[in-house]
């Protein structure tokens, strides 16, 4: 059997949010941030039939593109030890500066110029494009060992789930055998057990505790009613299901903030339009709103994640625009993916797709888009040089 990325995150997707579906039927709504939101059973039914919708669109795009071919693209050294510089530097100047903290709000009071050419950069996106791809093992893992105490040390908790996915797209096909199928299922107990322990750095880091702080709090717990309560929370995190149907619920108070420019609309997102709202004032996005909604607070560092589904539901009669926008970008993206990037490159997009663009996490889809496009572009425009000179200079 083989592990294939974009079909493994495609059916914990399903399954998450099916039982996310179930749950709130039962419930006639669903309990969070201390509130009860009630839903309707059209709400709930219509919020199903579009989450699954997408399932089928991206698997359908995936399906088409998704051929073996040969096509390997392979980076050399120089590009890991850049990645690794990258991510290195990302990490101490995080560290060293308390910046990049998940939910933190945090803003330099002055002009920092590192601060703006890392968000230029965008170290993490590069870690998606570079490291599926590199020749070198050894850079590969002492990259992705770095990449994941930097994420931690953000806390973010997915570090681990990225690099997990980053590794099947490396070394696909990944294949399951007797032989390896009980290291397999040892390392997963192992990180299923170590849950409460991400999670504890998860919340400490983010609010800036000691380690010894951290440890000494989760040590004081009972640990296994933690691991229930964080492999629940875990759980969760594959679903937007229950945010999605409060927006649906909710469309027509949330499409008149769009329209009278209370919301940005779904495209303003990733570096050019963070760029753009440097110099002028921008709409609060989505996911923030409908978080602020749901709370009764302005000003949040925090947000929900309605996704694709959320904004169709909201968007109403509307909708067919991000339709088309949906499966413009799934087929243009996925088409220069198989062609520049080859197997490898199509089950990058599509996992990431999951990940991001079904969420409704377009900031880090269109960087991912936009940076592999330059990225492979620029590396071809080398390739191609590089042969019109050694073909001049042969010729001669």
């Amino acid at each position: 059997m083989v592990i294939n990325p974009f079909i493994l995150m495609l059916t914990i997707y399903f399954i998450a949010n099916t039982y996310a579906f179930f749950n709130v039927v039962q419930g006639g709504g669903f309990f969070a941030f201390d509130n009860f939101y009630d839903l309707s059973i059209e709400s709930i039914i219509v919020t199903y039939i579009l989450q699954v919708f997408f399932f089928v669109i991206t698997y359908l795009f995936y399906y088409g593109f998704f051929k073996k071919q040969s096509l390997v693209v392979e980076l050399g050294d120089r590009y890991g030890y850049f990645l690794l510089f990258i991510t290195v530097s990302f990490f101490i100047f995080n560290l060293s500066t308390g910046a990049g903290k998940a939910g933190s709000g945090f803003s330099f009071e002055e002009t920092n110029i590192f601060n703006y050419l890392f968000v230029l950069l965008q170290p993490d996106i590069w870690f998606l494009i570079v490291a599926p791809f590199l020749r070198s093992k050894r850079l590969f893992w002492l990259v992705s060992v770095v990449f994941l105490f930097s994420l931690l040390s953000r806390g973010w908790m997915g570090s681990v789930l990225i690099i997990f996915l980053v590794y099947l797209i490396r070394y696909y096909p990944v294949k399951v055998t007797l032989k390896n199928s009980f290291l397999f299922f040892i390392l997963g107990i192992i990180l299923a057990l170590l849950l409460p322990v991400f999670d504890a750095l998860k919340w400490g880091l983010r609010s800036s505790l000691a380690l010894s702080v951290i440890f000494s709090n989760l040590l004081a717990k009972d640990y296994w009613t933690v691991f229930t309560l964080v492999f629940e929370s875990v759980i969760d995190r594959f679903q937007n299901f229950k945010y999605a149907a409060y927006t649906i619920q909710n469309s027509m108070y949330f499409q008149d903030q769009l329209f009278i420019g209370n919301i940005s609309w779904f495209y303003q997102n990733g570096i050019l339009s963070a760029i753009y709202c440097k110099f002028t004032h921008c709409p609060t996005d989505l996911n923030i709103y409908v978080a602020e909604t749901m709370v009764g607070e302005v000003g949040l560092t925090w947000n929900v994640d309605p996704g694709l589904s959320g904004w169709v539901g909201m968007l109403g009669i509307y909708s067919p625009f991000i339709f088309a926008f949906t499966l413009l970008i799934l087929f243009f993206s996925a088409y220069f993916f198989r062609r520049v990037i080859g197997t490898r490159g199509v089950l990058l997009f599509f996992t990431f797709s999951l990940l991001y663009f079904f969420h409704g996490w377009f900031n880090p889809f269109f960087n991912l888009v936009l940076y592999s496009f330059v990225f492979y572009f620029l590396l071809k425009l080398r390739v191609l040089c590089y042969e019109k000179n050694y073909s001049y200079h042969h010729g001669s």
